[in-house]
Order: C-alpha cells, then sequence, then structure tokens
C-alpha cells in the first residue's frame, strides 16, 4: 500500500563459513505499520506461496514476524526500529540457525 516502507535487512550466521557469506544475505520487505502487515519481496512471495504471521507490531519501534514457505523451515524474525522507523536492528531463527538481523530504509 501507499504507506507500505521498503527495508533491506542482512541475516548473518554465528559461525558460519564465509561461503554462507558471500553473497550477502540479504532480505526485501514491505513493513505496513498502519495495517499491521509485513511482505517478503522475494520469488515465493510473487508466486503467493510465502505466509507471514505478525506478532509484534508498534509503529516504526518494534516488530516480530514469522515466515513460512512450503518446504522449508519457517523464519521468525524480531526488530527494533530506530532513527524514526529508519533503521533496524534485531535478530532472525530458522531452525537451528540464528543471528542478527540489521538493515534500514532501502
Amino acid at each position: 500500500s501507499a504507506s507500505s516502507v521498503r527495508y533491506r535487512v542482512e541475516n548473518f550466521v554465528f559461525g558460519a563459513p564465509d561461503a554462507h557469506q558471500n553473497p550477502r544475505n540479504y532480505h526485501d520487505f514491505l513493513v505496513d505499520f498502519a495495517a499491521c502487515t509485513v511482505r517478503e519481496l522475494n520469488a515465493e512471495d510473487l508466486q503467493g506461496q510465502e505466509q507471514y504471521r505478525v506478532l509484534v507490531c508498534r509503529d516504526r519501534s518494534r516488530l516480530t514476524f514469522t515466515t513460512s514457505t512450503p518446504g522449508k523451515t519457517p523464519v521468525e524474525y524480531d526488530w527494533v526500529f530506530g532513527d524514526g522507523g529508519r533503521t533496524i536492528s534485531g535478530a532472525y531463527r530458522q531452525g537451528g540457525t540464528f543471528g542478527p538481523s540489521v538493515g534500514g530504509v532501502r
């Protein structure tokens, strides 16, 4: 929607060999705080396969949500927003893989 903001985050993997960090692990999302919705800008979403469950939605300050795609382990995100909603610092978890999730307005 018109009130959606595009964010790019990078998910880092703790203890991962360099092969997991190159290329960079970027993910682009559209967040609409007015509607408390999030969408990932990827092929699975475009095909209608990715589902989202928003758990916490506080305008430009906090967002926790889970993404689910058939055949893949769900990804849990927990973000805190700074600079009036321009930056993200947080974490992600996908099964046994977890680490920082950082980024900002794209």
